[in-house]
């Protein structure tokens, strides 16, 4: 007896409808993991771009404490030499506003010249406002030299200006780099240095804020206009 396996017409529309269902479940996954593939590869990317948005931070946070040390230990080899504090000179050949007629003609008080300091003016970064690097005597900070409210105890400092929120970032960095854990993340405040470029003599502005005090170096997010933050670092403290 032979037995033979009869396809029916019936058999055969079971057997397509059952391939077609498998093809459409295969189809329903593939589109979940490409799904599940694409939202993982664009997490990763989102977390690449923050990891290196923070190592700019960093290296923006190096690079403008660096400079500061610079500018800070030009102006202290100028005072061993015997320039005092109203000649110091921030004259340069790249923004203008800081002639000054108490320095001495032969440059040897100028930061920015080889007869002085012998260093260089840094331009701006696209993270900075234009003419953003201040020099400035027009504020007595709290805690920083003698504190008497007047233009007589006012510091010389360095104020540097950081643009949107590349630039609060970076000062936020600059708070953990310099330890003020007690203004990390930088503060928002109405805190203001004067803001006068130095030209040999001290002015005084009212800026004093608890946030600050005995801190010779900070920044913060000027709450007037806060498109950007100010940082200050002591030059001289008087």
């Amino acid at each position: 007896m032979f037995f033979c396996d009869v396809k029916t017409p019936k058999n055969q529309d079971f057997k397509r409808d059952l391939e077609r269902g498998s093809a459409i479940i295969w189809i329903f996954l593939m589109i979940v993991l490409f799904a599940a593939l694409t939202y993982a590869v664009s997490q990763n990317s989102r977390s690449s771009n923050s990891a290196l948005s923070e190592k700019q931070a960093e290296l923006a946070t190096t690079e403008i404490l660096n400079y500061a040390r610079t500018v800070k230990n030009a102006i202290h080899r100028l005072q061993i030499d015997g320039c005092d504090d109203t000649e110091i000179s921030f004259e340069n050949n790249t923004v203008s506003g800081y002639t000054n007629a108490n320095a001495p003609s032969d440059n040897s008080c100028h930061v920015f010249h080889s007869n002085g300091g012998g260093i260089r003016y840094v331009p701006d970064n696209s993270f900075q406002a234009s003419d953003s690097i201040n020099f400035v005597g027009a504020s007595d900070l709290l805690g920083i030299g003698n504190n008497c409210g007047d233009s007589s105890c006012s510091d010389l400092y360095m104020r540097f200006r950081l643009n949107g929120n590349e630039g609060y970032t970076i000062c936020s960095q600059i708070n953990k780099a310099l330890g003020n854990n007690s203004i990390w993340p930088a503060p928002t405040t109405s805190h203001m240095l004067g803001a006068p470029k130095f030209q040999g003599t001290y002015s005084y502005h009212d800026a004093n804020n608890v946030l600050f005090d005995g801190k010779s170096a900070a920044c913060f997010k000027y709450a007037v206009d806060p498109t950007y933050s100010l940082f200050y670092y002591t030059l001289i403290a008087r």
